[in-house]
């Protein structure tokens, strides 16, 4: 009787065992399904600039920085970077996914 015990409670150890490994690799599988998913998002950097007009956005250009003065897009005058975004657009959708700020800054005018 005992080493029918001892054999059932090896077999359960076993089963426990493999179950807990099934779980595992497929709590990782869907983690890796959604890292594939965010790799398959573009970024776009966008910069918004405060005209006399109103805000303005256009594409990031490199050496854009928050406080930056610069030339105002569609109109005369300068202005100056408020703020940077990176938006994400979904390849599968082609919808802009989403929007979250990279720098920002409040100015006193």
């Amino acid at each position: 009787m005992a080493g029918e015990a001892e054999q059932i409670i090896q077999v359960l150890g076993i089963l426990l065992a493999a179950g807990a490994a099934i779980y595992l690799m497929a709590r990782q599988a869907k983690q890796i399904e959604e890292m594939q998913k965010r790799l398959q998002r573009k970024v776009k950097r966008v910069t918004i600039i405060q005209c006399a007009e109103g805000t303005r956005k256009r594409d990031f250009q490199e050496g854009d920085y928050v406080g930056l003065k610069v030339n105002c897009p569609g109109e005369e005058g300068e202005g100056y970077i408020i703020a940077i975004y990176a938006e994400e657009e979904d390849h599968e959708k082609g919808k802009k996914a989403e929007s979250r700020p990279l720098a920002t800054l409040t100015l006193p005018f």
